[in-house]
């Protein structure tokens, strides 16, 4: 049988997170001249060397109201954000490459 308790609590919960940050204004600026496809892009390699480039088609950024105070948030398209409470939420994109010895 479902807790209708824990049910009701986590709903408050959800609306809850979504009220905490809502968006007031957002600006799109679109690259139309970027070195490649957006994000990361393998321009060149070989046995000694590659050469990777990360290029941004467009950058979004956001007005957010955030306990009471109006913040920016950045949004990048394919990149995530820490979300961390009382640091920036800044867009981070990463990617392992290996190197064989």
């Amino acid at each position: 049988m479902l807790n209708y308790n824990f049910l009701k609590a986590a709903l408050a919960a959800l609306l809850s997170l979504v009220f905490i940050s809502i968006p007031v204004y957002s600006v799109t600026y679109t690259y139309n001249d970027s070195w490649d496809d957006p994000g990361w892009n393998v321009i060149s390699q070989s046995t000694s060397a590659v050469e990777i480039i990360f290029s941004i088609g467009q950058i979004t950024i956001n007005d957010v109201i955030f306990d009471g105070d109006t913040v920016n948030a950045i949004d990048l398209p394919g990149c995530f954000s820490s979300n961390e409470i009382g640091k920036p939420s800044l867009p981070g994109c990463s990617r392992l490459i290996a190197i064989p010895e």
